[in-house]
C-alpha cells in the first residue's frame, strides 16, 4: 500500500515528529511506500531522509496517489483530502490544547481517528462529526529505547528538555 503521512511540522524533533517518523518507518519495513509531508521541513526532516524515508514539503512534490492518508492535524489533513480524495483518511489526535489537534469537522473527511490514550477517546466521541474511533496503546520499540547504562545509584540532578521554552 501506499502511504502519505501528514504532520504540520518535521522541522524539529517533538513528540508528534517522532510518532511519525516511527510509523513511517514500521510501514516501510513491512514494505509499504511512505511518504512523509509536512509544509515546515529542517533539520528533523532531513534525519528522517537519513533514515531512508522519503519526505515532501510541498503539496507538488508528493506521488501522484495514495491508499490510505495518516494525519495528525487538521491543517495538514485538509490539504492531503484535497490532494488525495479517494484515498482512506486515518487522523490521530496528538493533543487538545489547540484546536488544529481535532479531527477536522467535515461529515465524510475522515474514516478513521486513532487515538493513544483514554482521555483522546472522550474527545474524539465528543466531537459533532464522529467518524469510528480506534483506540490503540502507545507504541514502545523495546529493541531501539533499551538503556544505554545503568542509573546512577542515587541522581543528584536531572535536565529536563521541551520544545517549549517560553
Amino acid at each position: 500500500m501506499r502511504f502519505v503521512l501528514g504532520n504540520r511540522l518535521l522541522d524539529r524533533a517533538g513528540g508528534t515528529e517522532v510518532h511519525v517518523l516511527t510509523v513511517g518507518e514500521q510501514l516501510q519495513r513491512l514494505g509499504h511506500e511512505v511518504v512523509l509531508f509536512a509544509p515546515v521541513l529542517g533539520a528533523f526532516s532531513a534525519a528522517a531522509e537519513r533514515r531512508g524515508l522519503t519526505v515532501a514539503g510541498r503539496l507538488d512534490d508528493l506521488p501522484d496517489a495514495c491508499d490510505v492518508v495518516f494525519a495528525q492535524d487538521t491543517i495538514v489533513s485538509h490539504d492531503l483530502a484535497a490532494r488525495y480524495p479517494e484515498a482512506l483518511q486515518v487522523f490521530r489526535i496528538c493533543g487538545d490544547v489547540y484546536d488544529f489537534q481535532l479531527p477536522p469537522q467535515v461529515p465524510g473527511l475522515v474514516d478513521l481517528v486513532v487515538v493513544l490514550s483514554d482521555r483522546y477517546e472522550r474527545l474524539a466521541h465528543g466531537c459533532a462529526v464522529r467518524p469510528p474511533v480506534l483506540r490503540l496503546h502507545t507504541p514502545i520499540d523495546v529493541d531501539r529505547l533499551v538503556p544505554s547504562g545503568p542509573l546512577a545509584e542515587r541522581p543528584r540532578r536531572a535536565v529536563l528538555l521541551g520544545n517549549y521554552p517560553e
